[in-house]
């Protein structure tokens, strides 16, 4: 068995006195095995993420839960790591060649889809991943140019949705029961169109309003957005998005990967995925 690296222990200890004698528990709460000799260990500033080099020069990211996420290559002669502000900012230094790197770790996401709001083609090479809330004005924006993305690549991109209602909004999590309740009608995206057209009036009269005008059976598609299936759905949303480090909306992923930069970099982004699957 390979020897893994104890990562976090409890120390509980009595002061020695003439009276007193020391002690000290020692508890085994995680052990990594990276399978090369560790020199250095950080973890990310929020938590989520613990990094450890290798002998090799290789980072080993694991969850705090001790799950391997993924592995990069830095180089030999690195013999220290710390964490960054950001949680996939990393400074990496070497006392051979007396240098401080700082590097930029793109952690790719498994982000599970199953049963969500899909549009595309299933078989699509660029799929993008996209954790929203529809009273959010950014949100809105950023519907508009997902929808000009795939009608740029029809054949080679598609789009997940994922609820994620803030708490300042008072009607995200209603409006997101009727969108998902509207699934069942084959109107999901027609809903969703609507709601993010009126972002700023979401109320719970409007919403039963845009349920009406699709020709939606009023008591029917009342009952459906009030199915505890569809709250669940909604709280795995939230909570696959907090696993992501989702913090805010709109938050996307392109083919696991956190998109980071401004709108007008997006295309970029999506044509550099593309080009990554050989598209």
């Amino acid at each position: 068995m390979r020897k893994g690296i104890v990562l976090i222990a409890t120390v509980a200890a009595v002061f020695s006195t003439a009276l007193f004698t020391a002690a000290a528990d020692l508890q085994l709460f995680q052990n990594l095995s990276p399978g090369q000799p560790p020199v250095d260990v950080a973890v990310s500033k929020n938590g989520k993420w613990i990094y450890v080099l290798s002998k090799e020069g290789k980072v080993f990211i694991y969850t705090p839960a001790g799950q391997l996420k993924d592995e990069v290559d830095v180089g030999a002669g690195v013999d220290r790591i710390e964490a960054g502000l950001r949680d996939d900012l990393l400074y990496l230094s070497s006392q051979s060649d007396g240098t401080v790197k700082m590097v930029r770790i793109e952690l790719v996401h498994d982000i599970p889809i199953s049963g969500s709001p899909v549009k595309g083609p299933e078989d699509a090479p660029v799929t993008l991943v996209v954790f929203t809330d529809f009273q959010c004005p950014y949100c809105a924006r950023a519907a508009n140019l997902l929808d000009q993305v795939l009608a740029a690549n029809p054949q080679s991109v598609k789009l997940v949705f994922k609820n994620f209602p803030l708490r300042n909004h008072a009607y995200a999590r209603q409006a997101a029961a009727a969108a998902l309740a509207a699934a069942a009608h084959g109107k999901f995206w027609a809903f969703h169109d609507r709601l993010f057209a009126e972002y700023n009036r979401i109320t719970p009269e409007k919403i039963r309003e845009i349920a009406l005008s699709l020709g939606l059976p009023e008591k029917e598609f009342a009952r459906q957005a009030a199915e505890t299936e569809i709250e669940a759905k909604i709280r795995q949303d939230i909570e696959e998005g907090r696993e992501a480090g989702v913090t805010g909306t709109p938050t996307i992923f392109i083919n696991g990967r956190l998109f980071q930069g401004s709108p007008s970099g997006f295309n970029e982004a999506v044509a550099r995925e593309l080009a990554r699957s050989g598209s």
